[in-house]
């Protein structure tokens, strides 16, 4: 069974599961919560640039996450007018 963020799912609009939705509705709801502005919580954190960091910054990002509750970090544009994903992937 996958692990379920019903709060960040709720806030992303996703009626299946983060991790059960089709990969096209995850982009097109992660894409209408940036545009809608949707706050960060304590689990959903949003992060335009992840690569450039430092390593342990990126690890702070994601010890916070893992020593909480879980959460969700979301990688890439912060502006409305992003194309979701924003290299082309697939979510894994």
């Amino acid at each position: 069974m996958a692990t379920r963020f019903v709060r960040v799912e709720q806030a992303l609009g996703l009626s299946a599961g983060l991790f059960d939705a089709e990969d096209a509705d995850v982009w097109a709801a992660v894409d209408q919560a940036i545009g809608a502005e949707i706050p960060e919580a304590p689990d959903l954190d949003f992060k335009g640039d992840w690569w450039g960091k430092p390593l342990v910054e990126m690890a702070k990002d994601c010890a916070t996450f893992a020593n909480g509750l879980g959460g969700v970090i979301v990688v890439g544009s912060m502006t409305s007018t992003a194309t979701w994903p924003p290299d082309g992937n697939q979510c894994n």
